[in-house]
Order: structure tokens, then C-alpha cells, then sequence
């Protein structure tokens, strides 16, 4: 999976970064020092720095086992379901920046699975029912934080995907919901959805955080595994966040007959 694409030596990393992102989701890309200057450097080709509410100054967020106040579900060992970033804020981010720093001896490796596949199945197999809630806001509740949000954004020609398990009010949700979370966590959880990547030392993923979901693998509490995170807004990104879905939609509609898009890469 680390080549993607052919070498095209024209490119520059940024580019080929950028290539990656409109036609996969993510890209990898490896070698570069494991420091926070070089995962900033890579980051400020993605817009502005949102920052996370545990973030340093500098916007990174230390992803590594941490107890106490500070304590943060990324900041446990504990098995990680496939989500996207913050969709309980009203601006959510739209480019993960991930960086390896230490990698977990055992377990602890990323899995990513892609919104555009998850959209088309939803449309080709889901019930009347689920298909139905899907121009449903689902709650979505974390500390302060309170917001609905559909599963599916449209956006333009693009459909963008907001979607974690563990944040949503399902006390408030109403049946139709509630199968379609079913169904949805059912497909994120098959390890033949997922593409499970293990970064070294130094390896940095960006992730399109409008289409592709990320999560990892349980790993031992006693291991030093530590990642640094970076989010951006997307403003000096190349091309729209998301992807063109896999079937021909009617203006604002998320549910329709299946149909090729105009490029089957999403770009």
C-alpha cells in the first residue's frame, strides 16, 4: 500500500501527498525525521492549524497513554473503533495529520476504512428503514459539546462523511437511527473493511477526515507507543475534501439508483 501511485519524480512530495489524498482518502508517506518540526512543516500545506482542546501551543496533540485529568480515549491502549474526527464540533477538521513516533511493539496499528465503500453499501444493501434516516441528524454529545449531524453532507458534487460511534445520544435517537448506527457499525468493524496500516518510526499518514474513518488496534499498556496528531483546516488543500459517490443522487438527496460517478477514483 505505500505506493499508490507510479513514481512520478515531476511531483513534489506535497503533490504526490495531495494525488493521494483526491484519489484514496490518505496518503503515506515515509521516512521523514520523527520530529514535530517536520510533521508541522507537512502540516502547513493542508491550511490553518485547528488546534485540539488537549493540543500543545503548536497545535500537536501527543497521542500516547496518560492518566488522570488529561486522560483521552486516543490516550488509552484500549482497541479504537474506525470514527472521524470531532463531529459533535461545528467545524470539524478536514485533514488528520498523524505522525509515528515510537510504534507499539504489539498491536496499535491504524485502521482506516473508506467512506465512499461504506456510502455505496449503505445505498446498495440497507433496509427502507436505515436508507430513511439517513436525511436524519444524528446527536452527537462529548463533554460540552452538542450538535446533530447527518451521516451524509453534500456538498456540491461531493458527499462528505461524519460519523462516531461513541459519541452518539442513542437515548434520543429514534428507531430508523438506531438500525442505521447498527448497520453502520457493523460494516466498520469487519476487518475486511478495514485497511490496516502499520507506521515506523517517523511514517506520517494524512487522512482526508471527510471521507476516510480512522481507528487501531488494542495494544499492551505497559508499551510506549506514542504518536504525535495534527489537524487542518484544508484551506490550501487542492481539491475538495470527500469524495464523488459511487451513484447518480438527485440534487440533496443521499438515496438513489446505483450509477458510475464521473471519475471512479473520486478525484
Amino acid at each position: 500500500m505505500r505506493d499508490l501511485y507510479p513514481p512520478c519524480h515531476a511531483l513534489t512530495q506535497e503533490e504526490k501527498c495531495r494525488r493521494s489524498l483526491r484519489g484514496g482518502g490518505y496518503a503515506l508517506i515515509c521516512g521523514l525525521p520523527p520530529t514535530r518540526a517536520s510533521l508541522l512543516d507537512l502540516g502547513r500545506h493542508f491550511g490553518r492549524v485547528i488546534r485540539h482542546e488537549l493540543a500543545s501551543p503548536d497545535g500537536i496533540y501527543d497521542v500516547r497513554i496518560t492518566t488522570g485529568e488529561r486522560a483521552h480515549c486516543g490516550r488509552t491502549s484500549a482497541e479504537l473503533a474506525p470514527h472521524t474526527d470531532s463531529p459533535f464540533l461545528e467545524t470539524p477538521p478536514t485533514i488528520l495529520v498523524l505522525q509515528c513516533v515510537v510504534p507499539a511493539r504489539t498491536g496499535g496499528l491504524t485502521l482506516l476504512v473508506d467512506g465512499r465503500q461504506l456510502h455505496q453499501s449503505l445505498l446498495a444493501l440497507g433496509s427502507p428503514r436505515e436508507l430513511s434516516a439517513l436525511d436524519d441528524p444524528l446527536p452527537y454529545t462529548r463533554g460540552i459539546h452538542r450538535l446533530s449531524r447527518q451521516l451524509f453532507i453534500r456538498s456540491k458534487d461531493r458527499v462528505q462523511i461524519s460519523y462516531r460511534s461513541d459519541c452518539i445520544a442513542r437515548a434520543v435517537c429514534n428507531s430508523a437511527q438506531l438500525a442505521l448506527c447498527e448497520r453502520v457499525d457493523q460494516y466498520i468493524s469487519s476487518r475486511r473493511r478495514q485497511e490496516i496500516v502499520a507506521l515506523s518510526t517517523g511514517d506520517i499518514l494524512v487522512i482526508d477526515n471527510k471521507r476516510t474513518l480512522h481507528g487501531r488496534t488494542g495494544f499492551p499498556a505497559a508499551d510506549r507507543r506514542h504518536y504525535r496528531r495534527l489537524w487542518c483546516d484544508g484551506s490550501l488543500q487542492r481539491g475538495s475534501s470527500g469524495f464523488v459517490p459511487m451513484v447518480a443522487s438527485q440534487p440533496g438527496s443521499l438515496t438513489s439508483t446505483p450509477a458510475r460517478g464521473p471519475n471512479d477514483a473520486g478525484c
